[in-house]
């Protein structure tokens, strides 16, 4: 009896494992800059829409579609955007990179600290959506 409550267990543990694996996308390795600028402008005005509970995902996402030149609402790309956790209706990274896909881009996910943002901000013109976390909390 012990022996199959464990086995369950291990069973249990692999499933969520792959599904995390499955459902997250893995950011690539944070790039360090050489000479980042004391200050820096981001010269862009594509409006602002109020975002209900939990949709600042597709919210972000119509930003930067917008940013790109692309008509897009937040409330439409919510309505559109796929894995979103039932109920709560938060949407997971990987419905983000899959939306954007989906439009015809190729986003990137990336992991670093703020000297890593600020060195992809100043390497181009590409919008970035920054996730602020700490392990399972946003």
């Amino acid at each position: 009896m012990k022996r199959k409550w464990i086995l369950l267990a291990l069973l249990f543990c692999f499933l969520l494992l792959g599904s995390i694996h499955i459902l997250s996308p893995f950011p690539t390795s944070e790039f360090k800059a050489i000479n980042l600028p004391t200050r820096f402008d981001v010269p862009i005005n594509t409006g602002f829409e109020l975002q209900g509970k939990n949709q600042c995902a597709a919210f972000s996402t119509a930003f930067v579609l917008r940013n790109f030149g692309e008509k897009a609402k937040g409330s439409e790309v919510y309505d559109r955007i796929p894995y979103k956790i039932p109920l709560s209706g938060y949407v997971l990274p990987k419905g983000v990179v899959t939306y954007i896909q989906s439009q015809g881009f190729r986003p990137a996910i990336y992991k670093g600290d703020i000297n890593s943002l600020k060195s992809k901000l100043v390497q181009g013109n590409d919008p970035v959506i920054v996730l602020v976390g700490n392990g399972l909390f946003w």
